[in-house]
C-alpha cells in the first residue's frame, strides 16, 4: 500500500514537473478566424498556426504580447486579470472569436509572427516595454 502511494505520489510530482516549462497562449480576433486548438501544444506547432492564420490579413490592428515566466494559474484568479478573463470568456462583443491554450510547451517565437505580418500583410511594428 505504501508503495502505490509513494509512485501515485512520483508520477503526479513528475506530472508538475513536465508542465513547468509552459506559459498560457490567448490570441483574440474581431474577425472569424480562430479555430479551436489543444489545451497543450508544442510553441512551433503553434507558431506556425498563427502565422497560417494570419496570412488572410484580415484585420486593420495586430496586437502581440509577451509575459514570460507567467502560467496559466496566475490567471485563475478572477481578479488577476480581469480584462483578459472577459476576453477569453468571450464576454466582450467586439471579439468574434479567441484561442486559449493553457500550457504551450516552450515559447511561441513572436518574432516570425511579426515578421510575417510585415512581410505578408504591410504590417508596422511598434515596440513598447511595459517592464
Amino acid at each position: 500500500m505504501l508503495f502505490r502511494r509513494l509512485a501515485a505520489l512520483a508520477l503526479s510530482a513528475r506530472y508538475v514537473h513536465a508542465f513547468s516549462d509552459t506559459s498560457p497562449f490567448f490570441m483574440f480576433s474581431t474577425s472569424e478566424l480562430l479555430p479551436s486548438t489543444p489545451q497543450i501544444v508544442p510553441a512551433e506547432v503553434l507558431t506556425k498556426s498563427i502565422i497560417s492564420l494570419l496570412s488572410s490579413c484580415l484585420s486593420d490592428t495586430y496586437i502581440i504580447v509577451t509575459q514570460p515566466g507567467v502560467h496559466a494559474e496566475d490567471y485563475s484568479d478572477r481578479y488577476a486579470a480581469p480584462h483578459l478573463r472577459r476576453k477569453v470568456q468571450s464576454e466582450d462583443e467586439a471579439i468574434r472569436s479567441a484561442v486559449s491554450v493553457t500550457d504551450v510547451l516552450a515559447s511561441v517565437d513572436t518574432g516570425a509572427i511579426v515578421r510575417s505580418l510585415e512581410e505578408g500583410c504591410g504590417a508596422a511594428l511598434l515596440k513598447v516595454d511595459a517592464s
